[in-house]
């Protein structure tokens, strides 16, 4: 996800530039208010009020809250409706209770090849056409009433003072609901989202002109430079989206190229040859043995190192292979392949390799191979040193967790997950599983099965990075849209179960955060399952859970919120915090620190009953 709030200009660049936003601050103002987001499919921006300090983090509250909670399937007008909640919740906790912002929210359907647009205050969304510009969206201020009630024509809306008088808008201290727009468009044409420094300064006409310029940037840069030389001095914020070329593209979480490319460094890194490569696979020599690498998903190295063993029986090279010490990097196997006998070790590594990994790996390989040469077995010393045990995702102390969900046809038995960690520990990975795209390596990870379990069963970690793959189907007692984010995890490590009425209690009814693929879990809930699990009726056994099931520590690149004051929060870029629970955290821990006593109910409200599938 982009996130800007800046006066600096951000780009989702695929190399046609299919999507881009622009943000700068206005004339005398001491900072730029207005906020912007770029994600797969989603777009946005807001313009925050509320005095020094109050504009800037309702808008960054509100494009965190958004961004966190939107998906192609979601009702838009709960979303909005949920980013008012948290942005009037922070301005309590902050201390500014009248705080405020807009949102246009604009989100594609990648299966019906539809938009809708959602949004509350006067940040407005276009479209253009065939050089025909819609406004697809009705400002919330009095300007806009008195013209709908006949008091003002159309040509006097735009000069009317009631233009800075808003009738909706998020937070604000209201605790009503507030208006909300909605609309739907086919994927044509470019989408245009905007907040008013741009209309206070151009109408219609010359948007639509300037809109039309080729090239992404030229049309983003063009407007927002007109719209100052037509005297606004108001913050401006553009979003330009092309449409159609954006229909073409569906998501990945790397490029095909991208994929290769750090596929190839991790051959290279092996002191190994690259020989050719084949579509997503890197065929390479090492020595005497031949090999293949490619990128499993989720940036997960899967590497094979062959050995032809010549003219020899199968079942003397098993014996060969039964005799030798257990491979330290991976899994030592043999097999035939066209009438040829094979060995075969296998080795997966998240990417980029760890120091060091490369060269034991390769030492391993070619200790094998040199044994198999002369017909011996190796000692256990006679391999290099082991990789870090256990694996490095395991000794991490996890930073944010997640709820996963389930259904009973993805329920494990013992013999399965028994599997599981046997391939573990020769370091395959054979778990993955939908997630938000948000989640991270060493993410900590709990699995909801909904009705009729209703419980959460399993505890893992995250082992790679979220992966989108469109031919991955989940196993679901219902059908799930293909559209999917999904990760590997360690093994799952039985807990519990925990019934939904003990997380409902944990959460104290509520959950913050559902996205596409699972619910943020606040590091107090999170950090009460692991107490739960680790004692009483619902504990595990082994040293894999301690491992696996520990409690959240804090994110790294971020300054520490128990000890961060106000004036460092002030100056706290809000890209920086990449999810919505962030900007509540720190807001809290500074409005302590500064003698202020937080107030309000959790951002994020959905019942939890609702969002585990009660």
């Amino acid at each position: 996800m982009t996130q800007q709030s800046q006066h600096r200009s951000q780009r989702i660049d695929d190399g046609l530039a299919h999507a881009f936003g622009v943000s700068r601050q206005g004339t005398g103002r001491e900072e730029n208010q207005d906020g912007f987001a770029i994600d797969d499919h989603v777009w946005m921006v807001a313009d925050g009020m509320g005095g020094h300090d109050g504009g800037r983090l309702a808008s960054a509250v509100a494009v965190a809250t958004a961004t966190l909670n939107v998906a192609p399937d979601a009702d838009l007008v709960e979303v909005v409706d949920l980013c008012h909640v948290t942005v009037l919740t922070a301005g309590q906790v902050a201390d500014s209770p009248d705080m405020g912002s807009t949102l246009v929210l604009a989100v594609r359907d990648p299966e019906r090849g539809t938009v809708q647009v959602a949004w509350c205050g006067d940040s407005r969304a276009y479209v253009l056409v065939d050089g025909q510009l819609r406004r697809l969206t009705t400002d919330h201020n009095v300007a806009e009433e008195e013209r709908a009630a006949g008091v003002i024509s159309a040509e006097e809306v735009h000069d009317h003072p009631g233009q800075g008088i808003l009738t909706s808008a998020l937070g604000c201290g209201s605790v009503d609901t507030p208006t909300i727009g909605l609309v739907e468009l086919d994927s044509r044409g470019r989408l245009l989202l905007c907040t008013d420094g741009l209309t206070a300064g151009l109408r219609d006409d010359d948007i639509a002109s300037l809109l039309s310029v080729d090239g992404l940037t030229d049309a983003a840069d063009s407007l927002v430079a007109a719209a100052a030389a037509a005297g606004s001095t108001d913050d401006t914020t553009v979003v330009i989206v092309d449409l159609e070329r954006e229909l073409m593209e569906e998501p990945t979480s790397t490029d095909a190229e991208g994929e290769l490319e750090h596929v190839v460094e991790a051959v290279t890194a092996l002191g190994a040859k690259v020989t050719r490569t084949r579509g997503e696979v890197v065929d390479f020599q090492l020595g005497r043995a031949s090999g293949i690498a490619y990128d499993k998903g989720g940036q997960l190295l899967r590497a094979s190192f062959f050995l032809d063993l010549g003219d020899i029986d199968l079942d003397e090279a098993i014996s060969w292979v039964e005799a030798q010490p257990r491979s330290r990097t991976g899994s030592l196997e043999v097999g035939e392949s066209d009438g040829q006998v094979l060995l075969r070790l296998l080795v997966e590594r998240v990417l980029p390799l760890e120091d060091g990994d490369a060269a034991v790996i390769a030492a391993e390989a070619s200790s094998y191979a040199d044994a198999w040469r002369e017909r011996r077995t190796l000692a256990a010393a006679d391999l290099p040193s082991p990789r870090h045990a256990p694996p490095s995702v395991l000794t991490r102390q996890p930073q944010d967790a997640w709820l996963l969900y389930g259904s009973r046809r993805s329920v494990f038995g013992t013999e399965e997950r028994a599997g599981f960690m046997l391939d573990w520990e020769e370091g395959i990975h054979s778990v993955n599983w939908t997630v938000p795209k948000h989640a991270r390596p060493g993410d900590l990870v709990w699995i909801y099965f909904k009705a009729p379990l209703k419980e959460i069963r399993y505890a893992a970690r995250v082992a790679s990075h979220p992966y989108f793959d469109p031919q991955l189907i989940a196993e679901a007692d219902r059908p799930l849209a293909a559209q999917q984010w999904w990760a590997w995890l360690t093994p799952l490590q039985e807990v519990g179960p925990v019934p939904l009425a003990t997380l409902q209690e944990i959460a104290g009814e509520r959950l913050v955060g559902r996205v596409h693929g699972g619910t943020y879990l606040r590091p107090e809930v999170s950090n009460a399952l692991v107490d739960l699990v680790s004692s009483g009726p619902a504990a595990g056994e082994g040293i894999f859970q301690e491992q696996v099931c520990r409690r959240l520590g804090h994110r790294d690149g971020l300054p520490d919120p128990e000890t961060m004051g106000w004036q460092e929060w002030q100056t706290l870029p809000a890209q920086q915090l990449r999810l919505e629970v962030d900007v509540e955290r720190y807001v809290r821990a500074t409005s302590a620190a500064g003698g202020r006593r937080g107030r309000g109910g959790q951002p994020g409200a959905a019942e939890a009953a609702h969002e585990a599938g009660a």
